[in-house]
C-alpha cells in the first residue's frame, strides 16, 4: 500500500467518511493535512528507469485547470490510468492535493472541495498506484535564483510563453456573464477542451454589471483579457518546467492531453522538449472506444496475466508512435486508424474463421457419431452385443471429438492469434465487450 493511503487510513479518510469530515475542517486542519501529504509524497516517490517512464501534465494528473469540475478531473485521471496500463512502466502524476495554492478564510470552502476532489482522483487511481504503474510527485515549480532550470535561464520558456499567449489572444473568445466578475471562455478544441467559466475581480457591482450587459457595453477590458489569458497559459508553463526538471534529472518523457502544448513546443529548439509523447489513451479512446468500458482493475489484471504478449504489443505500438512527429491528437488518431485498427480487424477475421472451422468440424464429428450409433443399433445388421461395442467405439470417438471441439471454441481460436503483435489490445477490447 502506498504511504499516502496508509496515512489516509490512519486519519479514517475514505470515500464514504471523507466528505463529512473534511466539511468540518478549519484552515489550521487543512494546512496540517496538506503539509503531511506533501511530506509523505516527497519521501515516497522514486523513479523507475525505463524508456516507458513518463511524467504527466497537471490536467492528466487530475488537476483543476482548465476545468475544476469533479467529472472533468476524473475523466482526465482515468485517461491517464489507461495510458499507464496500456503503455507505461511508470507514469508520474503531479500531486493533485497541491492544487490548493492559497489558504485563507475566504477560500476555505473552495479549498475543502478541491481537497475532496483530489482525494477522489487518488482513490480512482489507487489500484495503479499500489501496483507501481502510477507514481505521485510534488510539482517541481519552486526554485531560488541560483537554481533556476536551464529552460528558464536560456529564455526558452519565454519563447513558449510568447507563443502560448499569441495563440490564446488570437483564438480565445472572452464574454462577460451575468454574474459580476464572471467570464465565459471559448475557443477551438486545440486550446480549450470545452467552454469554461472563470471569475476575475471587477469594480462593477452586480446591478451595474447587468445593466452594462443589457446595453451591450459589457466589454472586456485589456487588463481583464490579459489576466484571463495568463490564467490559461500559466498552468501549461508550470507543467513544462516540471517536465523539464524531471526529464533532465531522470530522463522521464512528457505525456500530455493538450494539443496546445505541441503548438507551443514547435516554436522551441530544445530537442528534449520535442520528445513529447501524446497520451496513448487519446488514440485508444477514439479508435477503440469500448476500452473505456473496461474498469481499470480489469485492465490491470489483464496486463498482469498477459505480460509476455503485452510486451510484444507495446513494442509494436512504440514503433508506430515513433514515426509520428509530435503535432496534435489528429495524427495519433490517424495512426491508429491506418496502422492499429487494420491489425485488430485481421485478428477478428482469423478468430472468426477459426471458430467457423471448429464449428463445422464439430458438427461433422457429432453427425458421424450419432450416425454410427444409429447404424449399429439398426435391427438385424449386427447382434445386440456387437452393435453395442461398435457404437461405443465409433460413436463415442466421433461424438467425443465433436464435443471437445465445441468445448474448445472459446479458447482455441485465440491460441491461433496469440503471436500477433496487437493480440493484447484485441484481448482488452474483447474483455470490454463482456457483460458486467
Amino acid at each position: 500500500m502506498h504511504a499516502l493511503f496508509e496515512y489516509l487510513a490512519r486519519r479514517d479518510l475514505n470515500p464514504r467518511s471523507a466528505p463529512p469530515r473534511i466539511a468540518r475542517w478549519n484552515n489550521r486542519a487543512l494546512i496540517k493535512f496538506l503539509s503531511d501529504a506533501e511530506e509523505i509524497v516527497r519521501e515516497s516517490w522514486s523513479f523507475r528507469e525505463s524508456k516507458f517512464s513518463f511524467v504527466a501534465n497537471s490536467s492528466l494528473s487530475g488537476g483543476t485547470r482548465p476545468c475544476s469540475s469533479q467529472s472533468c478531473r476524473l475523466k482526465h485521471a482515468d485517461r491517464l490510468g489507461r495510458f499507464a496500463v496500456l503503455y507505461g512502466d511508470q507514469v508520474t502524476i503531479q500531486n493533485p492535493l497541491m492544487e490548493v495554492r492559497e489558504v485563507g478564510p475566504r477560500l476555505l470552502e473552495w479549498n475543502r472541495d478541491v481537497v475532496l476532489g483530489s482525494l477522489q482522483v487518488l482513490w480512482h487511481l489507487r489500484p495503479l498506484i499500489d501496483a507501481g504503474f502510477v507514481a505521485i510527485v510534488n510539482p517541481a515549480i519552486h526554485f531560488c535564483e541560483d537554481h533556476l532550470p536551464d529552460i528558464v535561464k536560456s529564455g526558452t520558456l519565454d519563447q513558449i510563453s510568447e507563443e502560448l499567449t499569441r495563440q490564446y489572444y488570437g483564438q480565445m473568445t472572452i464574454t462577460p456573464t451575468a454574474q459580476p466578475g464572471g467570464y465565459s471562455l471559448s475557443g477551438p478544441e486545440s486550446l480549450l477542451e470545452h467552454p469554461t467559466v472563470t471569475f476575475y475581480a471587477t469594480d462593477h457591482p452586480r446591478k451595474t454589471a447587468l445593466r452594462l450587459l443589457r446595453r451591450g457595453t459589457g466589454e472586456v477590458s485589456e487588463d481583464v483579457r490579459r489576466s484571463l489569458v495568463q490564467h490559461m497559459v500559466r498552468p501549461i508553463l508550470l507543467d513544462i518546467i516540471h517536465q523539464h526538471v524531471l526529464g533532465a534529472d531522470y530522463g522521464a518523457r512528457y505525456v500530455t492531453d493538450r494539443d496546445v502544448d505541441f503548438l507551443a513546443l514547435r516554436q522551441t529548439v530544445e530537442p528534449d522538449l520535442r520528445e513529447v509523447s501524446r497520451a496513448l489513451a487519446e488514440g485508444l479512446s477514439h479508435s477503440v472506444p469500448t476500452l473505456e468500458q473496461l474498469p481499470l482493475k480489469d485492465l490491470l489484471r489483464l496486463r498482469h496475466d498477459e505480460g509476455e504478449v503485452f510486451r510484444v504489443y507495446r513494442d509494436a505500438l512504440a514503433r508506430v508512435l515513433q514515426e509520428i512527429t509530435p503535432a496534435d491528437s489528429g495524427r495519433v488518431r490517424q495512426a491508429f486508424q491506418d496502422r492499429v485498427l487494420p491489425e485488430l480487424n485481421k485478428i477478428d477475421a482469423l478468430v472468426a474463421n477459426e471458430q467457423k472451422r471448429l464449428r463445422r468440424s464439430a458438427a461433422i464429428d457429432l453427425m458421424l457419431g450419432f450416425a454410427a450409433v444409429s447404424l449399429c443399433l439398426f435391427p438385424g445388421l449386427l447382434t445386440a452385443e456387437a452393435g453395442r461395442l461398435l457404437a461405443e467405439v465409433a460413436g463415442g470417438t466421433y461424438a467425443g471429438r465433436g464435443i471437445r471441439r465445441l468445448a474448445g471454441l472459446p479458447t482455441e481460436p485465440e491460441d491461433k492469434v496469440r503471436d500477433r503483435a496487437y493480440y493484447f489490445l484485441w484481448r482488452a477490447r474483447e474483455e470490454a465487450h463482456l457483460p458486467r
